[in-house]
């Protein structure tokens, strides 16, 4: 996975959270934020990739144990 800036935010958030439940506050705040454009034709593409990618990063959240497990799994698909 190939991240944008935005992205690159997230992650680095992620790399310094110590639980879980804070991960996951993270990845769902910056939802939050992107929805803020959803509907601006200029930032669709942008939007819909990015969701994507978040999406992934709270199912994989979903699927692991330990923050240090979900830490391990994304940094093997992540591109920086």
């Amino acid at each position: 996975m190939k991240l944008n800036d935005f992205e690159k935010m997230v992650y680095e958030g992620l790399m310094k959270c110590d639980n879980l439940e804070d991960c996951n506050t993270i990845v769902k705040e910056s939802i939050n934020m992107l929805n803020e454009f959803k509907d601006d034709d200029n930032y669709k593409p942008y939007y819909l990739m990015t969701l994507s990618n978040l999406s992934t990063m709270l199912q994989m959240m979903g699927h692991s144990l330990s923050v240090e497990q979900f830490k391990e799994e994304l940094n093997k698909i992540v591109e920086l």
